[in-house]
């Protein structure tokens, strides 16, 4: 009988402080928690004034308009001195100038959605340190592409000294001259990753990369260029090739390493491409 009695303590205990504590919760918890004000922030919205505590500008609140054809360069540069990183909405966006990406995000609403379309001197985007370009598509005006383009000219996306953990990812890359850049003689595209990228309606090459430190190339899909004289994929240093697709390809030869220390393909694949070479791949001086 004593031991019922103390099991019935114990349960009456239990529900005691069950209660006490889903009260506490409702009306206590809260007002401890709330410093005098509401502890949830608000919601920010991409493009206000406190983008500073999101890290995003979002170019149309710095007048950025899409698809009305006028050079939106000004508004991308207010964007940039906040020192956030960049984000588009849907739209296409017209820049006269070269875009320089400096340890940031430049990110849109996917490759579908969000265009660049760039009429700058030669080069649509410059990426150094830190940088991620994503989910946009990268294009030049058609009137800029004169189809006799040679290295360095008219070039999407350039690696300006891109650092560790730089990403080119989810990018579409659209009538240009090189898709993208990376040139230096010494140390070009560190550790940079690029990853699910398309190429079309290029004049010279969709990848050129001379000296490469690490560069990862993940899930690329190489589409027809405007001449069968072209080779559109060149690399060069230390590589990575993990899925890479030729697609209705004309070209000299689909893939070359050139001046290479090594480079390691993986699940590369060519579906209708023709050679002018006799060969897809070639390696010249490469070990």
């Amino acid at each position: 009988m004593k031991k019922v009695k103390v099991l019935l303590i114990v349960n009456i205990i239990q529900i005691i402080l069950l209660i006490a504590s889903i009260i506490a919760s409702i009306f206590i918890l809260p007002n401890i928690l709330s410093f005098g004000e509401s502890s949830v922030p608000p919601t920010v919205v991409l493009g206000t004034e406190l983008d500073s505590t999101n890290g995003f500008a979002q170019v149309t609140s710095y007048g950025a308009i899409p698809n009305d054809g006028k050079d939106d360069t000004s508004a991308f540069k207010k964007a940039l001195k906040t020192n956030a990183s960049l984000y588009i909405p849907v739209g296409t966006y017209d820049l006269n100038e070269t875009l320089l990406i400096d340890s940031i995000t430049l990110k849109g609403c996917g490759s579908t959605n969000t265009v660049i379309r760039s009429n700058a001197d030669n080069v649509a985007i410059s990426v150094k340190g830190n940088a991620i370009v994503e989910d946009i598509t990268v294009e030049f005006v058609e009137k800029a592409i004169s189809g006799e383009e040679k290295s360095g000219e008219k070039v999407a996306i350039e690696d300006a000294g891109l650092l560790s953990g730089s990403m080119i990812r989810g990018v579409g890359f659209k009538n240009f001259g090189t898709g993208f850049l990376s040139n230096s003689e010494t140390k070009g595209a560190f550790c940079t990753t690029l990853e699910a990228i398309t190429f079309s309606d290029f004049s010279y090459k969709a990848i050129e990369i001379k000296n490469g430190l690490s560069t990862v190339i993940r899930s690329a899909t190489i589409g027809k260029g405007k001449s069968n004289k072209l080779t559109p994929v060149s690399l060069g240093g230390v590589a990575t090739v993990e899925t890479m697709n030729f697609s209705e390809t004309e070209c000299e030869y689909a893939f070359e390493m050139v001046n290479a220390d090594s480079v390691i393909v993986r699940n590369i694949s060519f579906t209708g491409t023709k050679a002018t070479s006799k060969s897809l791949i070639n390696c010249a001086n490469s070990r």
